[in-house]
């Protein structure tokens, strides 16, 4: 069974019913784009007097279409884009890409130059008119991550022992600056950063370390990583910092006797921020060792409230016995709610066997298993101990899924459970907070782009720069083969509507950022100067105006003609592309 069907079969009716829902939001977001870009060509053509033949919503084929007032209105079978079929703005054989112009009318005379001009530009400009109330509109919705859980940059949480990264110099707590020449502001950042500018097979990163205030360059060797999308190249053995929350408490703990209760989010020690919840069990040793007073000042996040509470700085003896995750081997250290790890009956304490038929040998070694294994159904093995001291033998077979996007996920196939091993700093870090009194539970966050600035103008400058980035290499400095990843990473019509809808699953506030992005992202690109794009309608409108006389109808119908079969082959390719991805994400 192909990957992308099997979580069909395991979805509640109401899981059905939230996906059908969001797709609906696709089609009325994604239109509502297209007919307020096409509605800007209509109406400033209607309004200087052009004639207007067609009004389409789509692409292909009419699969409904009615004329009023001199104009037919259609909708078309290819829900990617729209168009306005406008006799006299399209120089000659434009009219023609775009669709029927008249019904074999004579084509009326062009209109003068400063109406093609106002009308091309319209269209591009009702999509920034409608990007505006979106970004105030996302100003108003409570922020994708409550502004305590940001680190204000991207921050390395943890870097794997053995892995090509650590032996490059980098430490948890490194706040990655710059790539290259270019400016890192968010893990995002570093993401995007990382695949177009390395060159050689390394990355060249300035960091700066959270904890000492340490500034390093370092060149670290990267992996191409065609599990996530075609070519990304990344950092292997890193992960963005995170906080450490509160799974459970244990009874009579200082934890508890400090009012920390299920669900609260550990945010600081003193006065020293923590980026896993590694690194947190070492904060609360380090302050409860240097405790004059024998309390440890925590800052934590309740709800959506940050709260500064005192707490005894005492340690309970043995938890070894508390917690079976001490033995020997590989251990789910937590599992979340309504994800397939609990789903499937398995619990915290359960030691891992094997993943797949192959036996677990590390948490690395596991977590690798269940990407690998895509959104298929895969068979974990495991062995559950009583408190009586009895093991119980478990065979369970789950589907990976793609976490939300909001949650830390959205990329790569996950079970929902912490696996750790029981040695090692991870284990000692593990005794502390257990020794505290919490049972820690992953806490995982992450800020699309588009999500990152929270006033309206910086939203818009942010969507702006995002576009731009894109096509700046295109005129200036660039890396070695950035051209390329940037062809290669661009996402089509494809991408977009599944991005729309994952991103209504997952997060109304992102989702409005996303089509405000998108729509500062229509404006930009329809404004380039390519035949059968608004900016091409600028580029002859202007020469019409400055030279006073048409560009010559052979040439125009040339690069129209030209142009027309490059955007159609970029098209097709970037849906190739994407069909790629899905198949590379979701399993085959």
């Amino acid at each position: 069974m192909p990957g992308f069907v099997a979580p069909l079969f395991a979805a509640t009716a109401g899981e059905v019913a939230r996906w059908v829902l969001a797709a609906f939001g696709v089609v009325f977001l994604f239109g509502l784009s297209i007919v307020v870009h096409e509605g800007g060509h209509f109406a400033a053509a209607k309004l200087l007097g052009l004639r207007a033949d067609v009004f389409s919503v789509g692409f292909g084929p009419a699969l409904w279409k009615k004329r009023f007032g001199g104009t037919e209105y259609r909708v078309s079978a290819f829900p990617f884009g729209g168009y306005v079929a406008l006799p006299q703005l399209d120089p000659a054989g434009m009219a023609r890409l775009q669709g029927d112009a008249g019904g074999g009318e004579a084509p009326p005379p062009p209109a003068v130059w400063w109406k093609r001009l106002v009308v091309a530009v319209a269209g591009p400009a009702c999509n920034l008119a409608l990007a505006v109330p979106l970004a105030l509109l996302v100003r108003a919705l409570p922020p994708v991550e409550h502004p305590a859980m940001a680190f204000g940059g991207a921050v390395l949480g943890e870097v794997a022992p053995d892995s090509a990264a650590a032996d490059a110099g980098l430490r948890p707590g490194d706040m990655v600056l710059r790539v290259a020449d270019r400016p890192v502001a968010a893990w995002s950042d570093l993401v995007q950063e990382v695949h177009l500018c390395s060159e050689d097979g390394f990355a060249s990163l300035s960091v700066s370390n959270l904890v000492d205030g340490e500034v390093r360059a370092i060149r670290v060797p990267v992996t191409r990583d065609a599990d996530v999308a075609v070519g990304t190249w990344r950092i292997a053995g890193i992960s963005p910092a995170g906080a450490c929350g509160v799974g459970r408490v244990v009874p009579g703990s200082a934890a508890e006797r400090a009012g920390l209760g299920e669900g609260d989010v550990l945010l600081s020690v003193g006065d020293r921020r923590g980026v896993s919840p590694e690194a947190f069990g070492d904060l609360l040793r380090a302050a409860a060792e240097s405790s004059p007073d024998g309390k440890i000042g925590l800052g934590i996040l309740r709800g959506r409230d940050v709260a500064e509470i005192p707490a005894d700085a005492d340690f309970g003896a043995d938890f070894e016995s508390f917690d079976p995750r001490f033995a020997p081997g590989v251990h789910v250290v937590s599992t979340q709610a309504g994800m397939p790890a609990e789903k499937a009956g398995l619990e915290a304490g359960d030691r891992i066997d094997s993943v797949g038929g192959a036996a677990a040998e590390s948490a690395e070694q596991v977590v690798a298993a269940i990407r690998a294994a895509g959104c298929n159904p895969l068979e974990i093995r495991a062995t559950r101990f009583g408190e009586d001291g009895s093991e119980r033998a478990l065979a369970v077979t789950l589907v990976p899924v793609l976490r939300d996007p909001a949650d830390g996920g959205g990329e790569r196939p996950m079970i929902g459970a912490g696996i750790g091993d029981a040695s090692g700093a991870r284990a000692g870090s593990l005794r502390t907070l257990l020794g505290f009194g919490i049972v820690p539970a992953p806490v995982q966050s992450y800020v699309p782009p588009w999500s990152r600035h929270r006033a309206p103008l910086a939203q818009l400058r942010g969507d702006a720069a995002a576009v731009w980035r894109v096509f700046g290499p295109l005129f200036g400095h660039r890396h070695k083969g950035e051209l390329g990843k940037i062809a290669t990473s661009l996402g089509g019509p494809v991408i977009i509507l599944s991005s729309l809808w994952t991103w209504l699953l997952a997060s109304f506030a992102a989702a409005m950022g996303f089509i405000r992005f998108l729509n500062v992202n229509l404006a930009i690109v329809n404004l380039l100067p390519v035949p059968v794009l608004d900016g091409g309608h600028v580029v002859f409108a202007l020469w019409r105006g400055i030279f006073g006389r048409e560009i010559p109808p052979r040439v125009a119908n040339a690069l129209v003609n030209a142009f027309g079969v490059l955007i159609i082959a970029l098209f097709a390719l970037l849906t190739g592309c994407d069909a790629l991805r899905l198949y590379l994400r979701f399993g085959s």
